[in-house]
């Protein structure tokens, strides 16, 4: 019997090979949470209070409002907000805009 290991019969099947090599393009690198923290200090008050309500009542058209404001003041700030509300960390987020 003939033994091939999958590098060899992926690339020849035209198959897609999944492995745990590091990727020629990362994904896109988002700040640690301590970071953004820092960073929501200048954010305003008032917009901070909607974010959080939003999230408290689980409002995703309400987050997403708030973190569309946030982009244009703090674009990396705004990923990481962005990534924990599709992902429904909202303890993460509620933490990430203490008051």
């Amino acid at each position: 019997m003939l033994a091939m290991n999958m590098k060899t019969v992926i690339p020849l099947s035209g198959a897609e090979h999944h492995s745990d090599e590091p990727s020629a393009h990362p994904p896109e690198a988002e700040p640690p949470d301590e970071c953004c923290k820092a960073h929501m200090a200048d954010v305003s008050p008032l917009l901070l209070g909607q974010l959080r309500a939003a999230t408290l009542t689980a409002d995703l058209d309400g987050i997403w409002q708030c973190i569309q404001q946030i982009q244009p003041q703090d674009g990396p700030v705004a990923v990481r907000l962005k990534r924990l509300a599709e992902t429904f960390e909202y303890p993460a987020l509620l933490n990430m805009i203490a008051l």
